[in-house]
Formats: C-alpha cells, structure tokens, sequence
C-alpha cells in the first residue's frame, strides 16, 4: 500500500509538473508598473472605475475620465480624456451597439498591453451590435 501510494504521488507531481510548464504565462505580470504615453507610472491589469465623457460615436473606442481612490472624477492630467477601447460582437459602432453608451455613464475599464511600446485602456463590458429599426 506504501509503494501505490509514492507511485500515486510521484505521478500526480510529474502530472502537475507538466501543466504548469505548458501554461503559457503572460510577458508583463497583472500589477506591473510600465510609463503610459505621457510618462507617468500606472499598473497594467489593474480594474479601475470611468465615467464616459461624450455620447458613444461611429468608432469602437469613447473618451472617459478615471475616478481616484475617493470616488472623485479625475478632470484634469493623466486620468482624464483617455481613450478607453471597447469590444463589439458583431458590429464595429458604439452608437449602434447595446448597452448605448451616453455622456456621463459609468464603466469598468482596465489598462492592458497592446503592442510591445503601447498599452491601451479597454472596457471590461462587451456590447453587442445592434440596428436601428424606424
């Protein structure tokens, strides 16, 4: 019973060896701290609060201003006017997807790596494409 038992271990360590080796691990870890385009440091991955700053328009992406740790709207330097980047199942239109997005509506955004020098502000909210019947 000793030996099945080593052998049963011993398995699922050599088992858990190789998932942990084939999962593919991210090149920049949630948290890190990288410059944004103005220079100043901010930390990729982490969930932040924004308030929209225009009505949706014809394009996938909408300015919003950043809250700060108070729940105050940031108005003014780097948090402020950022182009936060929204995916859209079967369309390519803000203003003709759902949920409408109108000035001044709250969104749940995240700042990720878009390329190996930028990293872009993207909704955490998918929306769904939609067409205007009259």
């Amino acid at each position: 019973m000793v030996t099945t038992n080593k052998k049963i271990k011993k398995q699922v360590r050599d088992n858990t060896r190789d998932i942990d080796s084939s999962i593919t691990k991210p090149s920049v870890p949630v948290g890190t701290q990288v410059r944004n385009d103005i220079n100043t440091q901010v930390r990729l991955g982490i969930t932040r609060r924004a308030i929209t700053t225009e009505a949706a328009t014809a394009n996938n992406h909408i300015t919003c201003n950043l809250y700060n740790i108070k729940s105050v709207e940031v108005t003014t330097g780097d948090e402020a006017d950022i182009e936060v980047y929204c995916s859209i199942i079967r369309g390519t239109a803000l203003n003709a997807a759902l949920p409408r997005l109108e000035n001044n509506d709250d969104l749940f955004v995240t700042l990720l790596p878009f390329s190996s020098t930028e990293s872009r502000w993207f909704c955490l909210s998918l929306f769904t494409g939609s067409e205007v019947c009259s």
